[in-house]
């Protein structure tokens, strides 16, 4: 695993992907088979996420203005209910690990830049009429 490298903002769009019902992909965890920890998970695919919703709701950093504790009761139990998707797997080999983690972040084609400009201009135009 890396470090932690997220920005704030970066940490805050996670948040506001929550708040705007933006699924924030699947967390990925392998089950650890210890005799004396019962529930013991590594996480494969998913720690910057992991960290910041942690951070978040223990009021490391604030969204919108505002810290997880500061939230409406409301607001509080719409992030607290959040599904996040996980995918979860009994315990693997070093190699199959490496494998499973290249697999999962290089699987498929990468989204080519003048698709994804060509669909913030169609949000851009939205937004415009919208106004």
């Amino acid at each position: 695993q890396r470090d932690i490298v997220w920005t704030l903002q970066q940490k805050q769009d996670l948040i506001n992907s929550i708040f705007n019902n933006i699924e924030i992909g699947k967390i990925t965890l392998i089950k650890n088979e210890y005799e004396h920890l019962k529930h013991s998970y590594e996480v494969l695919d998913g720690k910057q996420r992991i960290v910041a919703l942690s951070e978040f709701y223990e009021d490391k950093f604030q969204y919108n203005g505002y810290y997880f504790s500061e939230l409406s009761f409301t607001d509080q139990n719409k992030f607290k209910r959040y599904n996040v998707v996980r995918a979860e797997t009994e315990q693997i080999s070093d190699e199959q690990k490496y494998l499973y983690f290249l697999k999962l972040n290089t699987t498929g084609t990468p989204m080519e830049k003048e698709h994804l400009k060509k669909v913030e201009n169609l949000l851009k135009k939205k937004l415009k009429y919208q106004k």
